[in-house]
């Protein structure tokens, strides 16, 4: 024990020997609160996608006004001339009138009235049962030549028509042509009369012979014009003849038509 009044060693004594005294034990000190890094992940990712949207506008700008100006490629509009008369603008064209249209339509049909070719001609506005003496050949020509033509009649033209070749205006004083209706045919009808370029004050006589007999006779001038209607029931040969009483003159039989009853 101590003597009353003196300072504590800080030893004992005792059964198990001397030594110093243990300090009782405290609670132990706890470890600090970890900060979270969410907060700093997001103020990233938010950097980088700004940084991205002033790349981007950045590059735009570079590709679009400084690369052009750089590689000498960004068209320029040319400067404009202010001293410069203005274009004149095109004035609309007049739309023609119907007397213009009617007068163009009657030269066009004039144009292809003169150009037309006889000897190409269809058979137009025929009835079943006809023929036209222009789509068939004779099998026999006596003095001249006949070929489908066009001729002028009275002035007005025609182009289903059978005339004298030119050869034979000057030359003959007769011309015929034969032709073979195989017995197949009832009537021939045909207008008769001379081109209006013929020489005036000559007569003409046209005549239809049926298998050698005589069933039709005509005398015509210039500026005269007979319709013929013949019977050629079982014929075998029709002989479509004309005689001259002068020169340069030239027949014409327009529409020479074969028909069945």
């Amino acid at each position: 024990m101590p003597a009353h009044g003196g300072a504590y060693s800080g030893t004992h004594s005792g059964p198990y020997g001397s030594g110093p005294v243990s300090q009782p034990l405290g609670t132990a000190a706890e470890p600090p609160e970890r900060k979270s890094r969410k907060p700093l992940l997001l103020g990233i990712a938010a950097g980088a996608v700004v940084f991205m949207v002033i790349g981007g506008g950045a590059t735009y700008v570079v590709m679009d006004r400084v690369l052009p100006t750089v590689m000498g490629t960004e068209e320029v509009d040319p400067p404009v001339d202010a001293a410069a008369p203005p274009t004149p603008s095109e004035e609309p064209r007049p739309s023609p009138t119907s007397e213009e249209s009617a007068s163009a339509s009657a030269e066009e049909d004039d144009t292809a009235d003169a150009s037309a070719d006889p000897s190409e001609e269809a058979q137009e506005d025929l009835e079943t049962g006809e023929r036209l003496l222009t789509q068939m050949e004779p099998v026999d020509i006596g003095a001249g030549i006949w070929e489908p033509e066009r001729a002028e009649l009275n002035g007005e033209v025609h182009h289903r028509v059978l005339l004298a070749a030119d050869s034979c205006r000057n030359a003959c004083e007769s011309a015929w042509a034969e032709y073979n209706l195989s017995r197949s045919w009832d009537t021939f009808t045909a207008t008769l009369g001379l081109d209006d370029n013929s020489k005036s004050g000559v007569s003409v006589t046209f005549s239809v012979q049926n298998d050698d007999e005589v069933v039709s006779t005509e005398t015509i001038t210039l500026g005269e014009t007979v319709d013929i209607e013949v019977d050629v029931s079982d014929t075998l040969r029709m002989r479509l003849d004309v005689e001259f009483t002068g020169s340069d003159v030239s027949p014409v039989w327009v529409e020479p038509t074969l028909s069945t009853d």
